[in-house]
Parts: C-alpha cells; structure tokens; sequence
C-alpha cells in the first residue's frame, strides 16, 4: 500500500502537535492526484502510529479535487479522480491543476475523564480562529458600536447591532420572472459555487452531486467563472441552489438565489434561524440540508418538485422583508446621524 509513505509524514506532523497527548482521531486533505483510498489510509496509519501517542487513532480524509480544462472542448471543471474525463463531450485529453495537497488540518485528543474529545485546528481553520479572536478583543476595547453582517456573529458579539446584507430583490426577480418557474423539467437544475471549497463544505458534498447527475436525478452544474451581471440570468435558470454546509449561516448568494425565486438547500443552525424570526418576525425559507442529508432531500425534491413550493415562494417576500437595505439603513442611521 503506498498510502504508508505518505502516513509516515503526516505521522511525524501529529507527533510533533501532540507533545504527549493521547490523539483519538485526525481530519487530513490529500490531492487527487496522490490516489489515496480512505480505507487504506486509515490502515496504513494505524500500522505506523502503533506504539507512539497516535496508537489505534481514527482518520478523516477528504479528497482534494484537480482542476482541469477540456483541450477538446471548453469545459473547465474540477473532479476527485486523477485522471479525470471530461464531463461534456467524454474526451481524455484533460489539463489538469492543483489536486496534490497533503495538509494535516485537525487532530482530535483523548480526553483522560471521558470527556468529549477536543479537537485542535491546524493549518487555515486555526489562522481563522485567531483572527476571530483578535478581530473580538479589537471589538470589545474600541469603545465603538459594532455592526454584524449575519447573524450567527451574533453568538459572539451579542451587543452588536445586526446590519444585514443588501441585495436588489427587483434585479432577481425581473430575471426569474423573464424565464418562468422551471418546475416542469424532466430533472431539477442544481447549482452550487464551488469557491472556499473546505469552508463550504464543497469537497464533502460533490461527489454526490455528481453521482447524482451520473444517475439522472439530478442536473449539477457549477457556478464557475460567471459574471456577477450574468448571475440573475444563472440563478434564473436553475430549480435548487446549494449555500454552505458547514458554517450555519447564509449570507449574499443566498439571498439573491431567495429573491429569484428558487429552492435554497444549506446548513443554517438554530441559533442563527432563532436570531432572524426574533429580530425580522419572519421564518428564514432556506431548506435545512447537511452534508449528510443532503442527498435524500435532493431525492426528494428531484421526485416531488411541489414539496418545496412553500420554501421557494416564501424567498422573494423574505428578502424584500429583510435584505432590500431598509433594515440596514435603520441600523445605521443612529450612528450616522441621520434620519433611516
């Protein structure tokens, strides 16, 4: 198994984070390109950490995809095999980029009471987590008011005043109306953006959508490269737009993929679902999905478009309700001075 050369190495980087601790289970990124099976990932690592403070620890890999461009056509697309073919014509004659990462991005400690396990970032969700914590104490010593763009910030500025996010619902619904409700197509159109892939929760959630598309339940396509100008025509076009999965929040692309008038899936968590109906009286109409519920509400949204009407005709009014700049005026207006 050559996954154990690259287990040695990551060994050798928990070893060295560890100091001594216990480790129960470790998350790592590895690139496409380096064929890593899961399965043997796990058994390799077992095998060389037995002995040290790793010993029988549990792994987490999620496969980083490669970039590729079509030389016979011009798909660009990402995908999680190495050699990949071309989603649009089938052709193998594929550039590929990017899909070489080895990153150890978290280890998980035993806890000697029994207690839950604590788990430690490393690599970029630790630098978020720091600059969380500086961008906090600069908040608390400014002596200023502080203004939140979503609310799950909420959970951690509780004094702050929420400011939400601004779109034009006119803008989204003079596209969505100019191309009608797609409801009668054979398979429903999925669209997701693919950008801050780790933090979307994109690499967990794609090969699904793919499978999904391969089976005929679906029809996935990427929001790659469109222009924002086009976006209200993209949305327009589509039946089901995938937020994130991870964060439990929503932010702009939900709101403008609301105001068009389609179906929004995403993790949005009770806090920040509490924090919309106590502040706005209004229900947040994005469908609660996870990364592993996901696919049986696709499912269930590919064979009965008319469960989700509610969802989809309540997003227009919420967003006029909430994120059409009256709020946020209001928000502001008393720190400005001036009149909402």
């Amino acid at each position: 198994m050559h996954e154990i050369g690259y287990c040695a190495g990551v060994l050798e980087a928990v070893e060295r984070r560890a100091a001594g601790r216990p480790v129960a289970r470790i998350g790592v990124l590895v690139g496409a390109l380096h064929r890593i099976s899961p399965a043997a990932f796990e058994q390799s690592f077992r095998l060389v950490a037995d002995g040290g403070v790793a010993a029988g620890a549990g792994t987490e890999v999620l496969i980083a995809p490669v970039r590729a461009a079509c030389a016979a056509c011009p798909a660009e697309f990402e995908s999680t095999e190495p050699a990949p073919t071309c989603p649009d014509c089938h052709g193998t004659e594929v550039a590929t980029e990017g899909g070489d990462e080895l990153v150890l991005q978290w280890v998980e400690y035993t806890v000697p009471d029994g207690g839950a396990a604590a788990r430690e970032p490393v690599g970029p969700v630790r630098a978020m987590e720091a600059t969380v914590a500086a961008n906090t104490g600069l908040v608390a010593t400014s002596g200023l008011p502080a203004f939140v763009s979503t609310p799950d910030l909420l959970r951690w500025l509780p004094a702050a005043t929420w400011c939400p996010v601004v779109v034009d619902p006119a803008r989204w619904r003079a596209a969505a109306e100019a191309a009608g409700q797609p409801n009668d197509r054979r398979r429903p159109i999925v669209v997701h953006a693919p950008s801050q892939r780790w933090l979307k929760g994109t690499d967990r959630i794609e090969p699904m959508l793919r499978r999904l598309d391969a089976e005929g339940v679906i029809e996935y396509r990427q929001i790659v490269d469109v222009p924002h100008a086009s976006m209200p025509a993209f949305y327009a076009g589509a039946d089901i737009v995938l937020d994130q999965f991870l964060l439990g929040s929503y932010g702009v692309a939900a709101c403008e993929a609301l105001a068009s008038g389609r179906l929004v899936m995403g993790h949005v968590d009770e806090f920040t679902r509490a924090q919309v109906l106590d502040r706005t009286g209004a229900e947040l109409p994005v469908h609660e999905a996870t990364v592993e519920s996901l696919e049986s509400e696709l499912r269930r949204a590919a064979a009965d478009p008319d469960a989700f009407a509610g969802e989809r005709s309540a997003g227009p009014a919420f967003v006029e309700r909430v994120h059409d700049g009256r709020r946020s005026a209001s928000a502001l207006a008393p720190f400005l001075g001036v009149r909402a």
